[in-house]
């Protein structure tokens, strides 16, 4: 036989050009096709060497069967077909990186959603280019910690950017790409755009309070009915008791705690909506809920035992303490509720950490977290309730016998702390409240502090209010207090008696929304006539207002309804600091 008998490539003149090419390199290694005794075609592999032995030259050859190699290449690249094919047609974002965040491969929708080309983008770092500057520590933290680690959060979400700068928020799946020893070279991603989903669920949610308001009507405008018989009946017999001390300060004690009562109201329903101001400070979590025992042992009355077991470490969170009190008292109050014959409610504080957790709503938690817990031995939740147990005025009260913003409100309040509450319950085997808060590094806790004895003053003020009633009940707590205060019913008014004599106002009171010329605007002119003036911003609206507004920066600020103390703690202190150094 002749070589071209076995080997389908080669005749007699290919056969020369194969022996002229071998006697000049001495050694080849090539791949051809040979034929078996039935005809049949398998792939080799050739390694052919040319020898001289007696004077004559032969090619000696070692040839190696590799159609099992070919049929794993051919499946191999059929499967990397068959990938790209998949993932230039899902409508789904690929994205694949390397160690340093480059991009090595995308696929055409994330290029038809961005508006980039892929020249532009292929090589580029994907955190500078895609990510919006105040995401992208936050996922510059998750890729570092996936590649240096070799643990990724599986799922989390951010926005990206477009070409034109407008953003797309995408929920990710993530996997770590290794090399053949098992060493993290990179990162692949899945995305999917929800950002017209987020905008439905919004709308939903809106809808949904929008057919609740008749609820929350009859719920509110009853609580609201009661305070405001108490606050009429007491200041109509006030007026008839003011020759008997004694009992004028009861009437005007039983007033004061039904105003209290309203403005709670008002914080509910702004908690409920997450446009409520929080102030918050580092306190000790284990502190708050020892203060509050006594409270809560009236709340829930003589025939609910309350149990405490709190960490025996402090537990620093950055918190609006009366936000929190109001969670953990309408926890309870629903505890209490729900034991109408007695029972036990234990109050337990941890420490947990949350790296890479992933809650029920998909947000990915990281770092130490203090849980609270709050369980009771009640009647418990059936599952279809309890799936609707945070919805905004969702009750399984009778009517007037609550709105159903107790755990709405709960709810807001957490997630305004970034953190986390949910809840576990049994039919009749009682339920279980958990909340997380973020621990706070590096944080030293505020102490609560004796209320100091009020200070008073002689410096002159502006105050600007365009409420007339509001404007006298604030002047004359100011005047009583020993202030010279000039009122002012707009901001025109308000400048036109700051220009006449720009030195003269120690503090200048500036109600932050007004008609025709709104607080920042006032605020701009009066520190273009005098930089230095101090000023004190109010407001009874919500934040979202106040956004929309432009509140300064580093500003003081004080909320309505103004209480007394605080108001006149507040001037004082500002009027005590050195002129310039103002600090919200």
């Amino acid at each position: 036989m002749i070589i071209s008998d076995i080997d389908v490539n080669y005749n007699r003149d290919t056969w020369l050009q194969h022996w002229e090419e071998l006697r000049s390199r001495q050694r080849l290694r090539f791949e051809s096709s040979h034929r078996k005794k039935n005809r049949e075609c398998y792939p080799v592999e050739i390694t052919a060497s040319h020898m001289v032995y007696g004077n004559k030259e032969f090619n000696c050859s070692y040839v190696r069967d590799i159609s099992e190699r070919k049929l794993a290449e051919e499946t191999l690249r059929e499967s990397e077909r068959r990938f790209r094919e998949l993932m230039e047609r899902a409508h789904m974002i690929a994205v694949m990186l390397d160690k340093n965040a480059n991009i090595i491969f995308c696929n055409d929708y994330l290029l038809e959603l961005t508006g980039w080309s892929r020249q532009e983008v292929v090589g580029k770092n994907w955190i500078e280019t895609f990510i919006p500057v105040q995401e992208r520590d936050a996922v510059l933290e998750i890729f570092e910690r996936g590649t240096s680690s070799g643990e990724i959060p599986f799922h989390h979400e951010n926005s990206i950017l477009t070409r034109v700068g407008g953003q797309c928020l995408i929920v990710w799946d993530n996997t770590l790409l290794r090399d053949v020893a098992g060493s993290v070279i990179g990162v692949a991603s899945l995305g999917i755009d929800v950002t017209n989903h987020r905008n439905l669920e919004a709308q939903l949610r809106q809808s949904q309070k929008m057919e609740s308001i008749g609820t929350l009507a009859g719920g509110v405008a009853h609580d609201f009915n009661n305070i405001l018989t108490v606050i009429m009946s007491c200041s109509e017999m006030l007026r008839n008791k003011l020759d008997q001390r004694e009992r004028a300060l009861a009437l005007v004690d039983q007033i004061l705690v039904s105003a209290q009562r309203a403005a709670k109201l008002t914080r509910s329903l702004l908690a409920f909506s997450r446009k409520q101001q929080i102030v918050t400070l580092p306190i000790d979590l284990n502190e708050l809920i020892n203060q509050m025992h006594s409270f809560l042992e009236r709340i829930i009355g003589e025939d609910v035992e309350l149990l405490m077991d709190l960490n025996h470490r402090e537990l620093p969170v950055l918190a609006d303490t009366g936000q929190i009190e109001q969670v953990v008292m309408n926890i309870v109050t629903n505890a209490r509720d729900a034991m109408p014959e007695g029972g036990r409610l234990t109050i337990s504080t941890a420490v947990k950490p949350m790296d890479g957790h992933i809650f029920d709503n998909g947000s990915v938690a990281t770092g130490d977290y203090a849980v609270l817990t709050i369980s009771d031995t009640g009647i418990g939740i059936d599952s279809q309730e309890l799936e609707r147990i945070f919805e905004p005025f969702f009750t399984t009260k009778e009517v007037d016998k609550g709105t159903g913003l107790g755990l709405s409100m709960a709810y807001g309040i957490v997630r305004q702390h970034k953190g986390w509450i949910s809840v576990e319950s049994v039919v009749g085997g009682g339920s279980t409240f958990t909340i997380y808060l973020p621990l706070a590094a590096n944080k030293e806790v505020v102490r609560p502090v004796p209320q100091e004895i009020l200070r008073t003053g002689a410096e002159h003020l502006l105050l600007i209010e365009d409420d007339e009633q509001v404007l006298q009940a604030n002047f004359d707590m100011l005047e009583e207090s020993g202030y010279q205060v000039v009122p002012a019913r707009s901001g025109t008014e308000a400048l036109e008696i700051f220009r006449a004599d720009p030195n003269k106002f120690d503090l200048v009171i500036i109600d932050v929304v007004m008609p025709q010329m709104n607080g920042r605007q006032v605020y701009e002119e009066l520190v273009k006539i005098n930089p230095v003036q101090r000023v004190l911003f109010t407001s009874g609206y919500t934040f979202d207002t106040l956004d929309r507004t432009g509140l300064p920066p580093d500003c003081p600020f004080i909320p309505k309804p103004l209480i007394p103390y605080d108001f006149l703690n507040t001037v004082r202190k500002l009027l005590d600091k050195p002129l310039g150094k103002q600090k919200r």
